[in-house]
């Protein structure tokens, strides 16, 4: 999973454009190995998710935009939670460090922005973390490792709530 380069670079470069075209077939093709350093856990992946809202939320200031797609910002930023929860609490690392993470996810902000958002988290993880919102709960969002590795084995980079 990357950390999200192309989404800084995108939306300036969709802004700044007076015209765009869309191609209907892929230009280049990702592909995950196992041992993909993108798959270990980061300290400072919800910092990064965190600036990448902020820059996005501002294009879209700058436009005139932001009361017309804000909700689709914050949907955008739930699956970046989702991503990071995917990287680091799905992870090998220590339960400290994903009490770390789990703080680090479960902002005001990003609890709020979940709960808002409930009825579009239709999903068994889209449930979960409504659930780990609601709840505040580190604990059930670290505990919940092996739960949500049962839900999505090898499924790293999908939507999870389809």
């Amino acid at each position: 999973m990357r950390t999200f380069e192309d989404r800084f670079i995108v939306t300036p470069y969709l802004f700044s454009c007076e015209s765009f075209a869309y191609i209907d077939e892929p230009l280049y093709y990702w592909r995950k190995r196992k041992v993909s350093s993108s798959r270990k856990p980061r300290s400072e992946l919800m910092e990064i998710v965190e600036n990448l809202f902020i820059r996005q939320k501002q294009a879209l200031m700058d436009k005139n935009l932001y009361s017309c797609y804000q909700d689709n910002l914050e949907v955008g930023k739930i699956d970046l939670i989702r991503c990071a929860i995917e990287r680091n609490i799905v992870s090998n690392c220590s339960k400290q460090e994903k009490l770390f993470f789990a703080s680090q996810i479960l902002t005001k902000e990003n609890r709020e922005i979940v709960l808002k958002h409930r009825k579009q988290l239709q999903g068994k993880f889209g449930k979960f973390i409504i659930c780990v919102c609601f709840l505040n709960s580190k604990w059930l969002l670290v505990k919940g490792k092996e739960w949500i590795s049962r839900i999505r084995p090898n499924k790293i980079n999908e939507n999870a709530f389809d």
